[in-house]
């Protein structure tokens, strides 16, 4: 049995890797939008890039501010926090590797975190957003 004692890699298909760079590019793609649409460095994000053609501190360039909030999606933010969830799932129970059961984690952790965010996007962002809009409409 001593072939019992293979390396991850030697475990792995070619479908694995795949995945695997599926899961890498997928990864990079969701830290660039972050930082293109919701990093605002100098403010210079997308909600303030739409929101130029508006006087500075007016009423109608906070509207356009808050009219962007979540516009985008967050899914970037739930597959980062998934990815890290999984991550440290797997260190917490010390349970072997594979990317079969990393997917089932990965994908249960995805699910519940976007569910939840879209939840309080929903529930309170959206709400609070349009009632603060109609407030700015009576200035």
């Amino acid at each position: 049995m001593s072939g019992q004692n293979n390396t991850i890699l030697e475990r792995l298909r070619w479908y694995d890797y795949i995945l695997i760079l599926i899961f890498v590019i997928i990864i990079i793609v969701a830290i660039y939008m972050i930082m293109t649409f919701y990093v605002c460095d100098a403010q210079n994000c997308k909600a303030f890039n739409i929101s130029n053609g508006y006087p500075p501190n007016s009423p109608a360039q906070a509207k356009s501010l808050l009219s962007e909030t979540a516009n985008d999606g967050v899914w970037p933010f739930a597959f980062i926090g998934a990815a890290i969830t999984t991550a440290f799932a797997f260190w917490l129970v010390m349970m072997p590797f594979t990317v079969r059961d990393f997917t089932i984690v990965f994908l249960a952790a995805f699910i519940t975190i976007y569910a939840l965010f879209k939840f309080y996007e929903h529930h309170y962002i959206k709400p609070i957003n349009k009632k603060v809009i109609e407030i700015l409409d009576t200035l």
